[in-house]
């Protein structure tokens, strides 16, 4: 699962990129973005063969969303909690989940 996962983000990074190299804006249009990743993952049945496409979006998605967050933050988990509106230790425990360190992967 862990390699589909990388696939998935790494098509999620390379459609940002595009997005950048065009000019556009890469946060003003954040549905856009998963509606791309997500029209990517379903044209590529191999990514979720092994769990299902629902589980496999969400993960992805959140855990690059802690990762930058704690990236913008410096690593500091109160602030990161308060930007992402969820408990302190919820967000360790993601972060655990997904083999994320104090400051990003």
């Amino acid at each position: 699962m862990i390699l589909r996962v990388d696939l998935l983000e790494g098509m999620m990074i390379i459609f940002l990129k595009s997005q950048e190299r065009k000019g556009l804006p890469m946060s003003s249009d954040l549905p856009l973005i998963v509606a791309q990743m997500v029209k990517e993952a379903v044209s590529h049945p191999e990514l979720y063969q092994t769990k299902n496409l629902y589980a496999l979006v969400l993960e992805s998605v959140e855990s690059i969303l802690i990762e930058k967050t704690m990236e913008y933050t410096g690593g500091n988990r109160s602030k990161a909690a308060q930007i992402l509106g969820i408990n302190r230790n919820t967000l360790s425990h993601k972060m655990k989940k997904y083999g994320l360190n104090g400051k990003g992967r």
